[in-house]
């Protein structure tokens, strides 16, 4: 059938996602401790439990997504696959968006 995708293939492209994810949240996470001045600082300790949301749930949709994949499509749309992404970039706005607001009420309250 054309414009069918085989669920392999959409499992890795889930897994690539992940990476990409991971990978955006570890350097908005790095960049926020050197712009708040380090690990131990409140203006950063406040950023754990937003950067625990963001990684479990796309650890979480990781998952599922790779056990429907495997236990439940055989093959997925190719216009399904296309959406496969949103979920992540969406927790990934969610971090940059609380990290930003972070470092910029830090600012305010340093001057």
């Amino acid at each position: 059938m054309e414009g069918m995708v085989s669920s392999n293939a959409a499992m890795i492209d889930v897994m690539i996602y992940w990476i990409i994810s991971m990978v955006v949240i570890i350097g908005f996470d790095a960049i926020a401790v050197k712009k708040l001045g380090g690990k131990h600082k409140m203006g950063y300790k406040v950023l754990q439990f937003p950067k625990f949301i963001a990684v479990s749930a796309t650890s979480l949709i990781s998952l599922v997504l790779m056990i429907l994949f495997k236990v439940s499509f055989d093959q997925i749309k190719s216009t399904t696959e296309t959406y496969l992404g949103v979920p992540y970039f969406a927790f990934w706005c969610f971090y940059m968006v609380v990290v930003m607001r972070r470092i910029r009420a830090e600012k305010h309250n340093r001057f």
